[in-house]
């Protein structure tokens, strides 16, 4: 399960309770944690990328998990932006906080209408 928490910079730190790779070594669930970051903060032009990246990340998540997520897509909206506006995004690190969690950064490069922004 991957539950979004923002800190107080605007970021998200995803507590690492990610079910199925509990037994990874480090480098492993900070791939997993930073392909679900992609997935859900990057946004294509094209909606069928941006659906499928959404039902991605749903598969890392839980029951619990899918609810954060839920509340975030409806408070950021995504799909209200396809067309409009694309991100991508660079994993900048993806270090381990405590036992149960990772501290994530990324740079995000916004564009409207195909120009940056």
């Amino acid at each position: 399960m991957a539950h979004l928490i923002h800190s107080s910079r605007g970021g998200l730190l995803i507590r690492a309770l990610l079910i199925g790779i509990h037994n990874l070594h480090h480098q492993g669930m900070a791939h997993h944690i930073a392909r679900f970051v992609t997935l859900v903060r990057s946004l294509s032009i094209d909606p069928i990328v941006v659906r499928q990246n959404w039902l991605d990340a749903y598969d890392y998540t839980t029951d619990k998990g899918a609810a954060v997520l839920n509340d975030y897509a409806r408070v950021n909206d995504p799909f209200a932006r396809i067309g409009k506006e694309s991100v991508t995004v660079q994993i900048t690190s993806v270090v381990r906080a405590s036992d149960t969690s990772f501290n994530v950064r990324w740079t995000e490069r916004r564009y409207v209408n195909g120009a940056a922004a």
